[in-house]
């Protein structure tokens, strides 16, 4: 089985798919191979369709010419994004979260701005920073000032425009989640 670091840049990938992956390994195995935080997509009832940039669970690996296929998750659907450096940009410049194929993280949705937000780790903690955006970014329902970074809680509940989302930022707790442990 192809394993999601396998994959340029950050590439989500279906639950079904990531819960097999995660019966293969151990939890120890999953942590040193994905020592990278995760963002958890999923769409609540009424929300409009999400279009990510995304392979699905089953073409994982490296795909010429960069293009990737289009993957529509429909509402209640969970998707499970790593958040991790691409070729090319270093980790040390953050992560760019938007829906312009330009940034890290694409989210290709009607209430998230070309360049919405940046993902920055900062003496081990991570933090998040809107980037101006036209809808504003949210995280524990709190509205992130423009420009201004605050650090992520582990599980904390980030919304970027309308889009729903969750942060682990321990690889264990995902794999736990997924292969049927218990998280810490």
């Amino acid at each position: 089985m192809t394993s999601p670091s396998s994959v340029q840049g950050a590439t989500p990938v279906g639950g079904k798919w990531l819960r097999d992956y995660c019966l293969t390994l151990t939890r120890e195995d999953f942590e040193r191979q994905h020592p990278h935080p995760w963002l958890v997509l999923g769409l609540e009832e009424g929300e409009e369709d999400l279009t990510l940039h995304t392979v699905a669970g089953s073409e994982l690996g490296i795909l010429g010419g960069g293009q990737r296929p289009l993957l529509s998750l429909r509402s209640g659907s969970i998707s499970f994004l790593p958040l991790r450096e691409r070729p090319g940009h270093p980790l040390e410049d953050g992560l760019t979260v938007g829906r312009s194929r330009d940034n890290d993280v694409v989210l290709q949705h009607a209430s998230v701005s070309k360049l919405h937000a940046r993902f920055t780790l900062k003496a081990g903690q991570w933090w998040l920073a809107d980037a101006g955006s036209l809808n504003g970014t949210f995280m524990s329902f709190r509205p992130v000032p423009s420009g201004q970074g605050l650090p992520i809680p582990d599980r904390a509940p980030l919304k970027f425009g309308s889009l729903r989302c969750t942060v682990l930022l321990r690889s264990g707790d995902l794999h736990d989640v997924l292969a049927g442990g218990t998280a810490r």
